[in-house]
């Protein structure tokens, strides 16, 4: 069976290969033009992608409706502060030097986040 192609496949697939590409480029150490001139356009493509998709979530959000949204932003708390918990005990077990509160939130953050509204990025208008 042939499956249908999608706009999201397509991107997947191309995002995927060029990290693999960018990975082997930066493993292997190749110092030349082309290597530079690639992982300076994959980068500019990740931060295009970053805000396009900032931009998506946020338009995405003002169309749910009001029980959705908050139901979201309840899962949104729980993993939060469940992520901080996870972080500070795992830097009490595992590392000697305290890497701040900052550095917790902006995890924590970076994860409830994308756990909770990753699919609305993608969602259908």
């Amino acid at each position: 069976m042939l499956h249908k192609i999608t706009r999201q496949g397509v991107f997947f697939t191309f995002f995927t290969i060029s990290t693999l590409l960018t990975l082997v480029i930066l493993y292997v150490d190749m110092n030349n033009q082309a290597s530079y001139l690639y992982i300076l356009t994959y980068a500019l493509f990740l931060i295009i992608f970053l805000f396009y998709a900032l931009f998506k979530l946020i338009y995405q959000l003002t169309k749910l409706d009001r029980t959705q949204l908050r139901l979201r932003l309840q899962a949104f708390s729980i993993y939060f502060i469940l992520f901080i918990v996870i972080n500070f005990v795992l830097n009490f077990f595992t590392s000697a030097t305290n890497k701040g509160f900052f550095n917790f939130f902006m995890i924590s953050l970076g994860l409830a986040a994308g756990i909770t509204f990753f699919d609305l990025i993608f969602k259908k208008t």
